[in-house]
């Protein structure tokens, strides 16, 4: 879908199509802990940091925050960027 270059970084994604509990799609690993829903907004979000720990609770926490809540916060940190995937099937990179 999409070549990230790293050099001395990592990478993770999240997507609700990762694990689903049900046939249907409808329940996924993605838990919004403010609700318990298990909210679908993009169908990938890759985060690429300086470690694979910050890279990968980005990725999960950023799955379910609006792409303007999510590039506040690729503003304040160093070294991160965004990469999501819309259920359109449209990128946004998000860069720090």
């Amino acid at each position: 879908m999409k070549v990230l270059p790293l050099t001395d970084s990592a990478v993770a994604t999240s997507s609700p199509a990762g694990f689903q509990f049900d046939e249907d799609g409808r329940f996924t690993h993605i838990i919004d802990p403010r609700t318990g829903s298990t909210p679908q907004r993009y169908a990938s979000l890759s985060v690429v940091a300086p470690t694979a720990t910050i890279a990968d609770a980005l990725s999960t926490g950023f799955s379910l925050m609006d792409v303007e809540r999510i590039a506040g916060a690729v503003r304040r940190l160093d070294g991160v960027d965004a990469y999501v995937l819309s259920q359109d099937a449209l990128w946004t990179h998000v860069k720090s």
